[in-house]
């Protein structure tokens, strides 16, 4: 927190070698990148270690019977946990795994995954979230043998500043973004995890299927890069007039466009629409602050309620209001871990409770 690097400062010669790594990266990333029938495939920025990775099924495998077990006490989590791995296989964002003659030089990693109740998702409250940072004992994870490449999102503080000073404001999120990355053949078989033919009836070697991505998984260190990178990429094979906004307001899977022309909102709405499509990416859950201009996007794009989120606020269309969630301060003596929690805990990139807010 007192490193100087914090505040902006850092010497000049740690600047250039950071900017020439991340070029270095960005460049590279675009050279093998793949266009296939209108669609990229990414390959995945190994740092070199890859070769000593190693496959950590054996932690796989009992994290596998550790979260079986845990299922089992609902069943209705359980059949929803399965539901959704045998959505994304009919859907080829994952793949059964063919055993048969490979290259030596391809690695072979497991990926453990959990599940995450999200209850104030709009969309999806059971998440399943893979764990790329396991690994046994004195060897590497995936994440270890990778660049996370360099960050060119946009400043949440921007964003949200840009999002403050226009008069019309049109909000959307990309659906299962990072499963929209699609992933060359090569660097499929480090995604790998395991997973049951019949759930009920536990892990048994017969039971047991290992599947791997087909497309981006989230929980991998690169993902965020690989997806920003991906869509200014396609952003770059179909130019339009509104891309410029689109870059200048895009943060992982959300997007915002903003304008003070009321009559300009139909016409966003269509052409954001049309350009995540090219892209094979569908954009949903639209909201506006705009009465008329929410009434033109049909029922299947427009979010359900006039209240979503908005990089970490609650945005009310209706009323165009930021609310800031304040969390409960610890009650009676608090000890230091607990209010460092606490003051950690309240989400505020603009800065707009500073010094105005305490435990008092």
């Amino acid at each position: 927190m007192f490193e100087l690097e914090h505040v902006g400062i850092s010497p000049p010669d740690a600047n250039d070698l950071k900017q020439t790594k991340d070029d270095y990266l960005i460049q590279k990333f675009k050279q093998e990148a793949i266009l296939k029938d209108g669609k990229i495939h990414v390959s995945l920025p190994y740092n070199g270690r890859q070769q000593e990775l190693k496959d950590n099924y054996p932690i796989a495998i009992k994290r596998l019977a550790a979260l079986t077990k845990n299922l089992k006490k609902d069943k209705k989590t359980m059949n929803e946990y399965h539901n959704i791995i045998q959505t994304q296989l009919e859907m080829g964002i994952i793949e059964k795994v063919e055993e048969q003659k490979r290259p030596a030089n391809i690695p072979i990693y497991y990926i453990p995954h959990r599940n995450v109740m999200k209850e104030d998702s709009l969309t999806t409250k059971l998440r399943i979230v893979l764990d790329a940072s396991s690994h046994m004992v004195d060897t590497l994870s995936l994440n270890d043998c990778l660049h996370a490449g360099p960050s060119i999102l946009q400043s949440i503080f921007g964003i949200l500043l840009r999002a403050r000073l226009s008069n019309y404001l049109l909000v959307a999120d990309i659906e299962k973004a990072f499963h929209q990355v699609r992933l060359q053949k090569q660097y499929r078989d480090v995604t790998r995890f395991l997973w049951l033919s019949e759930p009920e009836l536990g892990v048994t070697p017969a039971n047991v299927v290992t599947y791997r991505f087909s497309r981006l998984p989230f929980g991998v260190s690169c993902s965020p890069f690989l997806l920003a990178i991906t869509i200014l990429m396609y952003l770059d094979l179909n130019p339009h007039e509104i891309n410029d906004k689109i870059i200048q307001n895009l943060y992982v899977d959300n997007v915002m466009i903003t304008t003070n022309e009321e009559k300009e909102l139909k016409e966003i709405y269509t052409s954001t629409k049309d350009i995540f499509n090219k892209m094979g990416m569908n954009l949903r859950e639209y909201q506006v602050n705009s009465t008329d201009a929410k009434k033109s996007i049909p029922e299947t794009d427009k979010a359900k309620d006039d209240m979503v989120k908005l990089l970490g606020h609650m945005w009310d269309s209706t009323k165009d209001t930021l609310t800031i969630k304040i969390p409960k301060p610890p009650e009676n003596v608090p000890t230091k871990r607990e209010i460092v929690s606490f003051l950690a805990s309240i989400y505020d990139p603009m800065g707009m409770l500073s010094g105005k807010y305490s435990l008092a």
